[in-house]
C-alpha cells in the first residue's frame, strides 16, 4: 500500500502529482483513529491472502502530519512492514532515530540531478538539504534509496547522478518517467517527451554505466523500475525461455495486482498516477475493494491495445500511467515502447 497521509508540503516540486504545496491542514484528511482502521484493513486483507503487508508511507510531506510517528509505530506494532518515500526537510537526529527504533524497511529521498537542475524543480537549497538528509540516515543505520523523476529536463544528468549515489553509497537508486499530471501539467508543458528509440539508448546507457560503477566498487543497486526494462533485456537474450512460455504475470505493472494507492482522504486508487478509483478506507474491507469491478478491470491484461499481441505481455506491459498522461487512456500503448 502506499499511502500518502498528508498532501501537505514545504516543497514545491514542478512535477508533483497534486497541486496543493502547503502546511494547511486538510480538512477532510483521515483522523489518527481512521488511520489505525486503515492499517487493520490491510492486515485482515493479508491474513486472508497468507500474504504480507507493506506499507510506503509518503506525502506530501509525512512529517507535516503531527502524528506520523504514532501512525507508524501502530503498524510496527501490527506486523507491517513499513518504509517512507519522502523528503529531507523535517530528517534531524532525533528523527532518524526514532525511526531507526521502528525498523523501517528504508528511506527514499529525490534528486533529480545535479544542484541546478534539482533545485530548480524542487526548490532551493533542496539538493544540499537531501544529500544531508542521506548522510544522516545512513548514520542511524537506516537503508537509502534514491530516487530520480526523468525528463528530458534532466535526463542528461542521469549517470552523473548515479555516480552521486554511488559517491554516497547510497543502497539503491532508480529512476522513473515523469507523467504529465497534476502539477507536472502545466510546468512540464513545453517539455516534449522522449522518442521510444531515444529511451531504449538512455536504459542502455544506464545498464553500462552501473556495470562501470560496480567494477569501481560501488555497493549501490540500480532497480529496474521501468517496466520497460524487460523489453530491453528481452533483447539483450538476459530473460531465461520459460518467463517468455509462462501464462502466468511474472513482472511488469503491478495495476490491480498486488499493489494499490490511498489518499489523504481514504480514497483508494488502482495508480497514484492517474484517475483511478477503486474504492475508499476505511469504510470498505480490502478484500470488497479487492474484489470490485471497478480494480478488477485493471487486471484484464488483455485489454492492452498494444501489449496484448506481445510474447512479453506478461512481463512488461509498459506503464499505463505514462501511456494515460499521453493518451488518456491507461491500456494505450505506452509512447516510448520500441518493439513494432
Amino acid at each position: 500500500m502506499q499511502w500518502h497521509i498528508t498532501d501537505r508540503c514545504e516543497e514545491k516540486c514542478k512535477h508533483c502529482y497534486t497541486a496543493i504545496n502547503s502546511r494547511k491542514p486538510i480538512e477532510n484528511e483521515l483522523t489518527f483513529r481512521d488511520c489505525r482502521a486503515v492499517v487493520d484493513r490491510l492486515v485482515e486483507f493479508c491474513k486472508i491472502l497468507d500474504a504480507r503487508p507493506r506499507i510506503s508511507f509518503t506525502g506530501g510531506d509525512p512529517f507535516l502530519r503531527p502524528d506520523f510517528i504514532k501512525i507508524i509505530s501502530y503498524a510496527r506494532r501490527q506486523g507491517v512492514a513499513c518504509r517512507i518515500m519522502g523528503n529531507a526537510y523535517f530528517l534531524n537526529s532525533s528523527t532518524v532515530k526514532k525511526l531507526a527504533k521502528l525498523k523501517i524497511l528504508s528511506y527514499q529521498i529525490s534528486i533529480d540531478g545535479l544542484e541546478d537542475v534539482h533545485d530548480a524543480i524542487r526548490s532551493k537549497g533542496s539538493f544540499k538539504r537531501s544529500l544531508e538528509g542521506i548522510r544522516k540516515l545512513q548514520e542511524a543505520g537506516i537503508r537509502t534509496v534514491m530516487m530520480m523523476t526523468l525528463s528530458k529536463a534532466n535526463a542528461h544528468q542521469l549517470k552523473s547522478v548515479m555516480t552521486l549515489a554511488s559517491d554516497y553509497k547510497v543502497n539503491v537508486f532508480a529512476f522513473a518517467r515523469l507523467c504529465h499530471t497534476g502539477s507536472a501539467e502545466q510546468n512540464f508543458n513545453n517539455v516534449p517527451d522522449f522518442f521510444p528509440e531515444e529511451y531504449r539508448k538512455i536504459l542502455l546507457d544506464a545498464l553500462h554505466h552501473e556495470k562501470k560503477l560496480r567494477d569501481g566498487g560501488s555497493i549501490t543497486t540500480l532497480t529496474k523500475k521501468d517496466h520497460l526494462w524487460a523489453l530491453l533485456f528481452w533483447e539483450l537474450g538476459y530473460l531465461r525461455p520459460e518467463f517468455i512460455r509462462s501464462k502466468k504475470i511474472i513482472a511488469g505493472c503491478s495495476l490491480g495486482m498486488n499493489s494499490f494507492c490511498v489518499l489523504p482522504d481514504g480514497t483508494t486508487l488502482a495508480c497514484r498516477r492517474f484517475p483511478s478509483k477503486v474504492g475508499i478506507l476505511p469504510k470498505q474491507s480490502l478484500l470488497e475493494i479487492y474484489t470490485s469491478k471497478e480494480l478488477s478491470k485493471y487486471r484484464d491484461v488483455t485489454k492492452y491495445k498494444k501489449c496484448r499481441k506481445c510474447e512479453l505481455l506478461r512481463l512488461c506491459r509498459g506503464c499505463p500511467a505514462v501511456a494515460h498522461s499521453v493518451h488518456g487512456d491507461c491500456f494505450a500503448p505506452d509512447p516510448q515502447c520500441w518493439k513494432k
